[in-house]
């Protein structure tokens, strides 16, 4: 699928691609009426490359050999790293991890900025923590399949935002 010049999932994958996670998110952030914290991706992306990637639906197919994808990543790298925030781990179920982002070196308006609680599948497990970090004081991720999300819950993470994202199907299911 390709949107805004780019392609936004893989073709061998159920999953965005980086450029495909930026124009998700640029959607939740107009929704939540935060239009400023959209991320230009003509000046943030590209050009297209390719490289070997076997996505979930490769592994479906049995699909033996390279696979090449097109992507668009980021022009700085740094754009979806983790390195300037602090991780920890809340809770873990299985393989998912509930886990907490917080700045290492605190920006000054650190006070003014929200906390982000996203409650989601696996396709803002990766790309989504960085790009709110851009403009929050911290961030939450859970995986919204072993999650219990009640209000004991919300009230122990106290989000000022919290985006309800779910995309993934249970294709895995078919294996």
């Amino acid at each position: 699928s390709r949107v805004a010049d780019g392609p936004v999932y893989w073709r061998g994958d159920t999953h965005w691609t980086e450029f495909g996670a930026a124009l998700a998110f640029n959607q939740i952030v107009s929704a939540l009426g935060l239009p400023q914290q959209r991320i230009d991706v003509d000046a943030s992306y590209g050009p297209e490359q390719s490289m070997s990637r076997k996505g979930d639906l490769v592994g479906l197919m049995a699909i033996k050999g390279d696979w090449l994808e097109i992507h668009k990543p980021p022009i700085d790298p740094q754009m979806l790293s983790l390195e300037a925030y602090d991780r920890t781990v809340l809770r873990k179920v299985g393989r998912y991890e509930t886990f907490r982002l917080r700045h290492k070196s605190s920006p000054a308006d650190i006070a003014s900025r929200p906390k982000v609680l996203v409650i989601g599948d696996s396709f803002s497990e990766t790309f989504f923590p960085p790009l709110f970090m851009r403009f929050a004081s911290e961030y939450v991720w859970a995986q919204r399949r072993v999650t219990n999300v009640d209000q004991a819950f919300i009230d122990e993470i106290d989000p000022d935002i919290i985006v309800f994202e779910t995309v993934e199907r249970t294709i895995n299911l078919f294996r």
